[in-house]
């Protein structure tokens, strides 16, 4: 009995070396133990993804190979690595990596999602339509909702009243791309119980989409795990049914014949034209409200917490700005005069990277990065939340030290934003939002905690910090 027992835990051990040599090939990146069938699936349960993917780098390094179910999947941290991949090889690594979960989603009409002739159509429109006279338009809209978010907030100033304020920096947020997409008819007012509704569905979508899709990884359970988690597919219908209503909306008033006046009846003129289908214009318009809202108000709700834990450093950003721009409010053309705001808004950036591990994409071919072998149907992860912690890039990464960025050219923070042909389509306006919000709301307020509030964070596809409450006083 004893005999076969050994027997059979010596071949069991024997499978488990095989397996694991299978992995180890010349070249390979180095990883964790992978068992057979599960691979590294169970160390992550009970760890949020963004920190266990730094704990992998610290240990491992920039360049680590780990299994996932039949998935392999490949993490890259630090700048160098991420753009020999992505800007030096984007023939290669650009595509998304395909999901069973996010094709039964989006029906593979995503601007964000897809790879190919769809996603290359898609953000084309999008792209042609941001010309720079609409930009220049769309800050004075950004201005204009500001002066609207400080109207709400000076509502609530001056009684030491402790407000969460992820309400009004997401509702700001929200309205802004919002007016991007829709134009004047749609916007949500700060003390709507709707607003605060829409603003949970985003939410929640964001973070139930950043975890691990069983059907993904085990092919074999997609029949089984079919529409699951519930939870994510019906508050993605949700969305997908609220962005049709406007789009059905718009068709009533708007056949295409003239020139289109926001990015939603840009689509409808190329709907009218054969050029995509009708569906496909809330599944994108879901996409750009998804990236547009949580990326913009995660930076500067994380910007608002640092400086509450950090009073001297928000005195020395007020002081900036009311020695440069006085008693008005601030406009883009005062952003080169003010050298700390803007290493303020890079710290963040860098400190927070609220696109913690990006969206994943995957190798068309074999390849080397950093003289490892990345296999073709690798999924390729950029680790941007331990790029922005790494002690090789930054001095004290831990630290919120805005100061690192003055008489610094370095772009490096920019990496949150993705690189290569697959940057954020959104970048440049996301760059002005977050100068005009944060700029504006520390020129106007004195943001307190009665305690310190952290740099804990909530996973998701976007990093968010956790809760809140602070007291706002009007300079």
């Amino acid at each position: 009995m004893i005999t076969s027992t050994l027997l059979v835990c010596a071949i069991i051990l024997f499978l488990i070396g095989v397996w694991n040599r299978n992995f180890a090939r010349k070249n390979s990146p180095p990883g964790p133990f992978k068992w057979p069938i599960v691979g590294n699936f169970l160390m992550m349960k009970g760890k949020a993804p963004h920190l266990f993917a730094k704990d992998l780098y610290l240990k491992y390094g920039p360049v680590v190979r780990i299994q996932i179910g039949d998935c392999s999947s490949v993490f890259l941290t630090e700048y160098d690595t991420i753009k020999e991949a992505f800007v030096d090889k984007p023939e290669i690594f650009a595509p998304r990596f395909p999901r069973a979960s996010r094709e039964k989603a989006f029906r593979g009409m995503s601007i964000i999602a897809t790879s190919g002739e769809f996603h290359k159509k898609a953000r084309g429109i999008a792209s042609s339509h941001i010309t720079q006279s609409r930009f220049k338009k769309l800050e004075e809209d950004i201005s204009h909702e500001i002066e609207l978010l400080c109207d709400a907030l000076k509502e609530t100033s001056n009684g030491g009243t402790l407000i969460d304020p992820h309400k009004y920096i997401k509702s700001c947020a929200l309205n802004i791309i919002f007016k991007f997409l829709f134009g004047k008819s749609i916007r949500c007012d700060y003390g709507d119980n709707s607003t605060n509704q829409l603003v949970v569905e985003i939410n929640q979508v964001v973070q139930i989409a950043a975890r691990p899709f069983l059907q993904d990884f085990f092919p074999y359970l997609t029949k089984l795990l079919d529409g699951r988690p519930k939870v994510f597919f019906e508050r993605f219908e949700s969305l997908h049914e609220y962005t049709m209503s406007i789009v059905n909306e718009r068709l009533k008033v708007y056949d295409g014949s003239t020139e289109p006046t926001d990015l939603l009846e840009e689509y409808i003129v190329r709907y009218k034209k054969g050029e995509i289908e009708l569906d496909a214009i809330g599944f994108i318009m879901i996409d750009l409200i998804l990236a547009g809202t949580d990326t913009s108000a995660n930076t500067i709700l994380f910007t608002i917490s640092a400086l509450c834990d950090n009073p001297d450093i928000q005195e020395k950003l007020f002081s900036e700005l009311n020695g440069v721009i006085g008693d008005r409010l601030p406009h883009m053309t005062d952003k080169s005069a003010l050298p700390y705001t803007n290493a303020v808004i890079k710290e963040s950036l860098r400190r927070f990277s609220v696109a913690p591990l990006g969206l994943t994409h995957v190798a068309t071919e074999d390849t080397e990065i950093r003289g490892y072998t990345i296999r073709k149907g690798d999924q390729i992860i950029q680790n941007l939340y331990a790029t922005g912690l790494s002690p090789k890039e930054w001095n004290n990464p831990e630290e919120y030290d805005p100061s690192r960025f003055l008489n610094n050219d370095s772009t490096k923070y920019k990496t949150v934003f993705g690189c290569g042909p697959r940057v954020c389509l959104g970048m440049s306006l996301a760059e002005s939002e977050l100068f005009l919000i944060i700029s504006t709301i520390f020129k106007t307020f004195k943001f307190k905690s009665d305690k310190r509030i952290g740099t804990d964070t909530i996973f998701g596809v976007t990093l968010s910090p956790v809760a809140y409450q602070v007291s706002v006083d009007t300079r």
